[in-house]
């Protein structure tokens, strides 16, 4: 798109004021080039910038530029809006990426605080390794009978379902077992069920599983690692989205 002098001065002012972390005075600025020209891409970017708080989208190769995650959504917002506003569909891919890139950006953060929060743990656990016991009470484990049993959800079912029959015979029992022998054989049926309703109980409950302090340290060390080499991966992603991205952005 064509500007006459004042307008290339109205985007470079905006810059500036990105640059200085005037946002407000950006923000006025870009919503002004967007009343004449609604589909700019510069001045579309610019609001997601200053959503963002960031002046330009190279700032986020470095974790420490990257914005707090309660601006995720109006982020989104803000791409969502340049994305209904451009003209053409290369400036939809280029908003595309821009979502996509910071998309990597909270992704990461997120990554990054559950990592400082696990050496944190591990800190504390180093200098009291005492907490052992409450290491354990969180780490929990299958009984060792059918390990391979996971659906919770229907056994619970099943074992309600176990309740219900035990309650219905013995309201039939009440009303119709008059004799001995129907007696003895009703006891029978309930301790059946009651042995079957134990076993599923059994199935379904979760036990603590015995740790060693160095268990716990190994298992967190390899949390730790594991958060890593996420953070490491979403970098270089967000890196070569940075590389896609130059020369595209606020000129």
């Amino acid at each position: 798109m064509q500007y006459d002098h004042k307008e290339v001065i109205s985007l470079d002012h905006g810059k500036r004021m990105l640059e200085d972390g005037d946002f407000e005075g950006a923000e006025q600025y870009y919503n002004s080039v967007l009343k004449r020209y609604p589909d700019d891409r510069d001045a579309l970017l610019g609001l997601v910038l200053v959503t963002a708080r960031i002046s330009d989208l190279q700032k986020l190769r470095d974790r420490s530029s990257y914005p707090p995650v309660e601006y995720q959504e109006a982020i989104y917002a803000s791409i969502d809006s340049a994305i209904v506003s451009s003209s053409g569909p290369e400036d939809r891919r280029f908003f595309g990426k821009v979502n996509d890139l910071f998309s990597l950006v909270f992704k990461c953060s997120s990554n990054n605080a559950e990592e400082a929060a696990l050496a944190e743990e591990r800190e504390a656990f180093r200098r009291d390794r005492k907490n052992v016991e409450i290491y354990r009470s969180k780490r929990y484990s299958r009984e060792k009978i059918f390990p391979h049993v996971r659906f919770k959800g229907w056994l619970n079912v099943f074992r309600l379902m176990l309740i219900a029959v035990g309650i219905i015979l013995t309201a039939l029992a009440g009303h119709y077992g008059k004799d001995t022998m129907s007696i003895v054989l009703f006891a029978f049926f309930v301790l059946v069920l009651l042995l079957i309703a134990v076993i599923v109980h059994i199935l379904v409950t979760d036990y603590p599983e015995d740790i060693t302090a160095e268990e716990v340290e190994e298992e967190l060390d390899q949390s730790i690692n594991e958060h890593s080499v996420q953070i490491k991966r979403y970098e270089k992603k967000i890196i070569r989205l940075c590389d896609d991205l130059s020369g595209e952005t606020l000129d």
